[in-house]
């Protein structure tokens, strides 16, 4: 058998491979009427019809981000009721009808709902989202998911809103696919041809906990970097022959990989990079990298012509979504920051990658490959970024190291190979890698297929409420508006429901407390006296694996990234039972 034969049949195993990973779990967290008995208890369940009417039109006007929250709460400095009439128990309900237990995902969809066909009306008010994700999104929905334009069937029906879901998520599943021949093709090059490390490279790829979680949510970050390393592949081949569409194609790519996700921008370094690798006169390498530049913003100008249109006109609409996404870059840079981003980069990656990669990587750039180089510049400055704006960010912004991540697990196999060059070392060596990626990849996986069950983690959480509801438990505080993805559905008719003032945990009035948490810290308080009153103190759905003494936690393997099967952090007033006899139930 050839090589080249050899090689086909080894990719179409890891492609097998890489889609059984993907595709596992794939429907977690959907919205369904399971959570019908939980929100309205004892109350009769309202019609689609009715909550629409209640909860009333989100954007009358049309002129604020697909993303904004048209009503928001003022500057909280007091505790909130959220529950405390009709309209505002129906908004509730309808983010549980068509929501995911992913904070992002629904954005997606509200830019698809704002847009009108019939009016020639294609703006989607959402520009961090590029039209390279938003537009085939609604194409493949329209083709396969068979839409109405029917609120209120969908709020009856949520099971038939969440087939949107799916499309987007299997969308991103071609891309991760697709990223999995780029991670093998360019490990193969850089490696000189050595099949082991290349697939040791993929297999790392397909296994990262970065990968696997944005392959597993309908967001543009995963398409996006695989656009890039398509883009680095292209760069190379025109190094490598000289050859006019090799360059015209690097431009387009590196176009829609920023038309896909605006933090995706940076791909458009491998065009300066591609020209100073070719061995060419001055002149021209310049007019070839102002001519890919200039293939690149029209490619980003055609997927997105409303940004264009913004910029140059009314700018209300773009100045709304993007103002909403301004949080996110506006912390300052810090030693703290810094100590996150490595965290969160040693979670995206796994340890053993992320150690080997930066550790191997200098030996990589010796290579000189015009691969190694691009992909290395483009990942570098994408790092600078990702530390700059590291402080105080939650885990899932470990998103954002996603393509400095692959280069790490392709740096560390190359690595490995280069070091341990004969093969009775070199294949244990890589297997080690593997498998410990795999260890950490698999927390992810596992908390998807958990989440993707009918009793999902969110639920368990919601049948413990109502179990405590049924102890005496009426005063639920929270640090987050209710929707799938901050808090477990709890009966909105029963409970009263308070939202805290934003660093405030718990009060002496709380019967139950709850939040959200990324991971669960070492050292773990049982009890907690607040005011004078007695709290039990805990964390629902704790990680895979942990170190315990007793009661205390020393060590855990978490899935931060991830929102599937995210902890609880919960605290139980432990006199309900006397609350109750004196009648403060309602």
């Amino acid at each position: 058998m050839s090589d080249r034969v050899r090689s086909r049949w080894v990719l179409a195993a890891l492609l097998l491979f890489s889609a059984g990973i993907f595709l596992t779990g794939i429907t977690w967290g959907f919205p369904s009427r399971a959570v019908d008995p939980y929100l309205f208890g004892t109350h009769a369940v309202w019609t689609g019809q009715e909550i629409a009417q209640l909860a009333g039109d989100r954007s009358p006007d049309g002129r604020v981000g697909a993303d904004v929250d048209v009503n928001p709460l003022a500057q909280r400095t007091a505790p909130v009721l959220l529950n405390e009439t009709d309209q505002q128990r129906a908004e509730i309900v309808r983010r549980y009808r068509l929501y995911t237990a992913q904070p992002d995902e629904m954005i997606t969809m509200m830019a698809l709902a704002s847009m009108s066909p019939a009016r020639r009306d294609f703006d989607p008010k959402l520009y961090q989202y590029g039209g390279m994700w938003i537009y085939p999104v609604g194409a493949l929905i329209k083709v396969f998911a068979n839409p109405r334009a029917d609120q209120t069937y969908y709020l009856d029906y949520p099971e038939a809103f969440a087939r949107f879901y799916l499309v987007a998520r299997l969308y991103v599943v071609a891309f991760a696919l697709l990223g999995t021949w780029a991670v093998f093709w360019i490990a193969r090059r850089l490696s000189g041809g050595n099949v082991i490390v290349a697939s040791a490279a993929t297999l790392c790829y397909a296994l990262m906990p970065v990968v696997v979680n944005m392959a597993h949510e309908a967001k543009p970050h995963l398409p996006g970097a695989v656009r890039v390393l398509l883009a680095v592949i292209a760069g190379t081949k025109y190094v490598e022959s000289g050859r006019k569409r090799w360059w015209v194609l690097a431009g387009a790519l590196c176009g829609a990989a920023a038309g896909m996700v605006l933090s995706a921008v940076l791909g458009v370094l491998i065009v300066p990079a591609m020209v100073l690798f070719r061995k060419e006169s001055w002149v021209q390498r310049l007019v070839i990298a102002a001519a890919a530049l200039v293939i690149a913003a029209d490619v980003y100008a055609m997927s997105n012509p409303y940004v264009l249109k913004h910029l140059l006109g009314d700018r209300t609409v773009l100045l709304s979504n993007l103002k909403n996404s301004r949080a996110m870059y506006q912390a300052p840079a810090s030693a703290r920051g810094m100590l996150n981003a490595v965290r969160l980069i040693i979670e995206g990656a796994s340890p053993l990658v992320a150690f080997a990669g930066a550790v191997t990587a200098i030996l990589v750039i010796r290579r000189r490959s015009a691969a190694g180089w691009m992909l290395g510049i483009v990942g570098a400055l994408v790092l600078v970024q990702f530390f700059l704006l590291a402080t105080d960010k939650p885990g899932e912004y470990g998103r954002f190291a996603l393509l400095p991540n692959i280069g790490l697990c392709i740096a560390a196999a190359l690595g490995i190979g280069t070091i341990a060059r004969r093969p009775v070392f070199r294949i244990p060596l890589l297997a080690v890698l593997v498998i410990s990626t795999a260890f950490f990849g698999a927390g992810y996986v596992w908390h998807f297929i958990r989440d993707s069950q009918p009793m999902s983690s969110r639920l368990i959480a919601a049948k413990r409420l109502a179990e405590k509801a049924s102890e005496g438990a009426s005063h639920l505080e929270i640090t987050a508006e209710p929707a799938p993805y901050s808090m477990p559905p709890v009966d909105l008719f029963s409970w009263q429901i308070t939202l805290l003032p934003r660093g405030q945990q718990v009060t002496a009035d709380a019967d139950v407390a709850l939040q959200m948490v990324d991971t669960i810290p070492r050292h773990v308080s049982n009890t907690i006296d607040i005011d004078g009153v007695h709290f039990a103190h805990g964390y629902w759905f704790r990680p895979r694996l942990e170190i315990r003494t007793d009661q205390t936690v020393w060590y855990s393997f978490g899935t931060p990234i991830s929102w599937a099967s995210k902890p609880i952090e919960v605290f139980i007033r432990q006199d309900l039972s006397s609350r109750s006899s004196n009648g403060r139930r309602p």
